[in-house]
């Protein structure tokens, strides 16, 4: 049985938390990831040696030297801590439902949930569907009357408004960064380390141990964790947007080069010509491993395997030296298309159930993974659905999240299910190799679900 690399990052994670249980447990003083060391070796955190040095405003060879260890780390490795063993993703994956997913991005990347458009001279891009008698006029109104018309310009405003965003959140760690050894040097003190969740994580347990083993009830305990709780349950995207450790360990991982993400000649991008985005959006940190300049993103990599696990055609790989994998190197499609069981004969004849039976929760896991949200099927349904953002919520298994998507008004997803000549409209455009995904098994089996 093949273990998910979600699943072993966090059981690295508890490794290295266990480690510091076992260190106050028999008293070994090898402290934790903030502050460890192991008899005349000691090295704190990166970040805190940095903000050490500004706020006594003098050379510390100890503190310098464990900034030195961990560049070296970073440029063989990048940024593994942020992705199996930091705490903080760890405790969002216990402590809340599902993990994030960037919905948000996967909606306005390459605008999937528009329809095909075409310009014409001085005017708005428009639809190939639209339904008016001038489609130009038609998008150019401040409110379209063809619903294909109106899914452009809703998909064109995301657009902007996720390039505007975009930036801002890569540089929401750097400016923090910045601020945090700014205050350093200004206050004389490491500022950011009262509040570091990596810190605070490992200074909660030390508080809780301390609880359990003299009785040492403090407000510590209380303080530590409000501000995790702020941290990783209001903050939601720290990881993403406010985390200076990540700042620095991104900028420290610039010149690594090993271990890096591969795409083979199996993607759908450079075999079939398809518009396949899975692994961006499957990854935490928006990489476009397919795009020219995705080689100045690899520094954000944190060596999660995500992209590689989500990949529909097994095309990304992890190799210790960069190159191009040849097609033979990839793994073979995940799987092929699937729908529900087929009801026994006599059943239908003394039941009103359906044909064919409702997708598990396995199934529509492994069918909505197969889908590249290409957005061909959004072009060919006559209401232009966000189909790629189902399948994107449905692979995390965000069933309730992505009925309520399906749900929205006018959509009827509970008919269209079971009704609609799926075959004819969404699926005929389906691209994927090994069968069309069951859009319409999918819609109906996460209906389903949540209308019972």
């Amino acid at each position: 049985m093949k273990i998910s690399s979600k699943v072993l990052r966090s059981l690295t994670a508890i490794l290295f938390l266990l480690l510091t249980a076992a260190g106050l447990l028999w008293h070994t003083g090898w402290g934790t990831l903030s502050s460890f060391g192991w008899k005349d070796i000691a090295l704190i955190c990166p970040l805190g040696a940095i903000e050490v040095m500004l706020a006594e405003k003098t050379f510390i060879p100890q503190a310098f030297f464990g900034l030195a260890a961990v560049f070296l780390i970073c440029t063989i490795f990048g940024r593994i801590f942020c992705g199996w063993v930091c705490p903080v993703p760890l405790l969002k994956r216990l402590f809340r439902k599902r993990d994030e997913v960037r919905i948000d991005e996967q909606k306005t990347r390459e605008a999937p949930g528009a329809p095909h458009e075409e310009k014409t001279e001085g005017s708005a891009a428009v639809p190939l569907a639209c339904a008016q008698s001038s489609p130009a006029n038609c998008a150019m109104e401040a409110e379209p009357a063809c619903s294909a018309c109106a899914s452009v310009r809703k998909a064109h405003a995301e657009t902007e408004k996720s390039s505007r965003s975009s930036g801002a959140r890569n540089a929401g760690p750097l400016a923090v960064l910045a601020g945090a050894l700014a205050s350093s040097a200004v206050f004389g003190f490491p500022v950011f380390c009262l509040i570091c969740p990596v810190g605070l994580t490992f200074a909660l347990l030390i508080a809780l141990w301390r609880l359990f083993e003299v009785n040492d009830l403090s407000w510590s305990i209380a303080i530590f964790a409000g501000f995790l709780f702020l941290e990783i349950f209001v903050l939601r995207r720290w990881c993403g947007n406010f985390c200076p450790l990540g700042a620095l360990m991104t900028l420290l991982s610039r010149f690594n080069r090993t271990l890096r993400p591969t795409v083979s000649r199996a993607c759908l991008r450079e075999s079939k010509g398809l518009n396949c985005r899975v692994c961006a959006t499957a990854c935490p940190e928006g990489i476009r491993l397919t795009e020219p300049d995705g080689g100045s993103s690899h520094a954000h990599c944190t060596k999660c395997r995500r992209c590689a696990e989500s990949c529909p055609e097994g095309a990304i790989t992890f190799p210790l030296i960069p190159g191009k994998v040849e097609l033979s190197d990839a793994q073979n499609p995940r799987s092929q298309r699937r729908t529900g069981a087929a009801l026994e004969l006599e059943k239908r004849r003394t039941t009103f159930l359906p044909a064919v039976g409702t997708l598990t929760l396995s199934e529509m896991r492994e069918q909505s993974a197969r889908c590249i949200e290409c957005g061909a099927c959004v072009r060919a349904c006559p209401q232009h659905p966000d189909i790629p953002a189902w399948m994107a919520l449905l692979r995390e298994e965000r069933v309730r999240d992505a009925a309520l998507l399906m749900l929205e008004k006018g959509r009827l997803p509970e008919i269209c299910g079971r009704v609609c000549p799926s075959e004819r409209l969404c699926e005929s455009a389906c691209p994927v190799a090994g069968g069309a995904v069951p859009i319409a098994s999918l819609e109906r089996a996460a209906v389903e679900r949540v209308l019972a």
